[in-house]
């Protein structure tokens, strides 16, 4: 398996580009979602709520932000 988050494109209920990446990990049989959504002026982790230990975090960017969370899923992986 590799540790490399796969982020796949698509849109919100609100018409929001949204990047989306299934985690290794699983919930009683569905993966953790690791998710950013592009608001006008910014990048917010909109991840599933059993990943996020903070309020939500933003990005001025979308590498940024997905960095961070691929910093997070491998701090989880080393973890375990």
């Amino acid at each position: 398996m590799s540790n490399q988050l796969q982020w796949e494109e698509s849109w919100d209920e609100k018409g929001r580009m949204e990047w989306e990446a299934l985690s290794g990990y699983h919930d009683e049989g569905s993966p953790f979602r690791f998710r950013i959504t592009k608001f006008k002026t910014h990048y917010r982790e909109t991840s599933d709520a059993d990943i996020i230990d903070s309020p939500p975090r933003r990005w001025a960017s979308l590498g940024e932000a997905q960095a961070a969370l691929q910093a997070d899923y491998d701090a989880m992986i080393a973890e375990d």
